[in-house]
């Protein structure tokens, strides 16, 4: 199947060419066409196939989409090649990094989510959409800004996962988290109470600074939490509003299978106001059974 290279292809190929001083036989053996027809695919008057474009995309380990949406960052594209000359490593798209209030752990419970549910190259292709790499997330405790997460499950949406899917991205970060720091921190609490109460007023200090946490109520069967935006944050990535609805799904899951830490039942979650309904704040209304861990 051919394709005629239209105005957006052209202007990344000679874009690239000129960023990262290609000579036409290196972008030929790229676009895998001879020399002497490099000048020809550059100017639109020669087509290339799908399978040769794509084989020149993942070495310049960038998306058809990004391309066609506009979003290469060139300035990470020049030093993955200038990292070995493959665009198979460099730095983090800074896009993403600047003025990060999160820590990649919930980014990586939702690719370790697409990998269990589908495989291990959905999750390099989705990440390749955002000019990143496997090993970019090997640290959950390095941080990352709303930006991306926000991105990345409209993107996941946009591609066929459902909102049932996006909530149980959220749950599965008790798979995530069970044998590591934050499983064994929840795990010595004994209570759905006591649970609430340090996850929202202690731990999530360390995870999530976008927003200001404050339980409102908080009783052996109740728990209603507000989520108020960092003004910092808010005036430092020069935004009117954090998350998205879809985060704000993602996150009733993560509550939801808290309980489980503690080998209890999930809890019954529901988003109460949201700022992208109008609200001023956000807030979840969490429901329990009152019950205490019997301790061995």
């Amino acid at each position: 199947m051919k394709t005629s290279p239209d105005r957006e292809i052209i202007q990344f190929l000679n874009r690239s060419r000129i960023i990262l001083n290609l000579e036409d036989k290196h972008l030929g053996e790229l676009l895998q066409v001879k020399t002497r027809d490099v000048r020809h695919v550059l100017s639109g008057k020669r087509s290339v196939t799908i399978h040769n474009l794509l084989h020149a995309l993942n070495h310049f380990h960038v998306s058809l989409e990004a391309i066609l949406e506009d979003r290469v960052d060139y300035k990470v594209l020049e030093a993955q090649f200038k990292q070995n000359g493959t665009g198979e490593s460099g730095e983090f798209n800074e896009y993403y990094t600047k003025n990060g209030h999160n820590k990649k752990r919930s980014v990586i419970n939702i690719l370790n989510y697409i990998e269990k549910h589908g495989s291990i190259e959905d999750k390099f292709l989705i990440l390749r959409d955002f000019q990143m790499k496997l090993s970019d997330f090997d640290n959950p405790d390095e941080t990352i800004n709303n930006r991306f997460i926000v991105e990345l499950l409209d993107r996941l949406f946009k591609r066929g996962y459902s909102l049932k899917e996006i909530m149980a991205m959220g749950e599965f970060s008790y798979e995530c988290n069970k044998d590591g720091e934050l499983g064994q921190s929840l795990n010595r609490l004994r209570s759905p109470k006591e649970l609430l109460a340090y996850m929202f007023e202690v731990s999530v200090k360390k995870y999530d600074t976008n927003y200001q946490y404050k339980i409102n109520k908080l009783t052996d069967e109740l728990c209603e939490v507000e989520l108020h935006q960092n003004p910092d944050v808010l005036d430092a990535m020069k935004v009117d509003k954090l998350g998205s609805p879809l985060v704000s799904l993602m996150k009733s899951g993560v509550i939801k299978t808290l309980p489980s830490f503690l080998g209890m039942d999930d809890f019954d979650v529901k988003i109460g106001k949201s700022i992208h309904a109008g609200d001023e704040h956000c807030s979840y209304l969490i429901q329990y059974k009152n019950q205490h861990k019997v301790l061995h």
